[in-house]
């Protein structure tokens, strides 16, 4: 056999020897490594004023509110929920004596547009001297939103003393 083509078969054996073959003398190190995903928040957000105008009574006073927001950046597994209240201070009068009472509010919700895989529902609210479902989201899977642009009404009952009122209107997701 030739010498060239012996020391070739020679250096490609010892070669993949090597490579085939580690060292008994290799070391290894195994880490665990961990990622913990924390889920955001669940927040809402309202316009910050409103305005009925100037309505005589016996009529009914309406307000379109303007984007009522619920953003859900929880991540929530598969069958979270939330719902969203709100709760109508009675309209006081500026001389302080006179007010309309929050039980006389409509509360309407409209149809939400939503983002994300949820379930929204318009709850029938009436009577807001205390916090009242308005819209609730079931079947959630992951993060959500939620708009919609809440119509209050209230009807003013005749011989409602002419003025301006204010009050406000709280709303709140759990």
């Amino acid at each position: 056999m030739n010498l060239l083509k012996f020391n070739k078969i020679y250096l490609t054996s010892i070669l993949v020897g090597v490579i085939a073959f580690p060292s008994v003398n290799s070391h290894a190190a195994t880490t665990t490594i961990t990622l913990t995903v924390a889920g955001g928040g669940l927040s809402i957000s309202a316009p910050a004023s409103g305005t009925f105008g100037t309505v005589a009574s016996p009529s009914d006073a309406t307000l379109e509110m303007g984007a009522v927001t619920v953003t859900d950046a929880r991540g929530a597994s598969a069958g979270g929920s939330w719902t969203a209240t709100a709760i109508i201070t009675a309209l006081t009068h500026s001389d302080l004596t006179t007010t309309i009472p929050a039980t006389l509010f409509r509360y309407t919700a409209g149809v939400p547009t939503k983002t994300g895989t949820v379930t929204l529902t318009e709850l029938a609210a009436t009577a807001f001297d205390s916090a009242a479902s308005v819209v609730s989201a079931t079947s959630i899977t992951g993060n959500n939103s939620a708009v919609w642009t809440p119509i209050i009404s209230i009807p003013l009952p005749s011989g409602t003393p002419t003025g301006t009122y204010t009050g406000t209107i709280t709303h709140s997701v759990t």
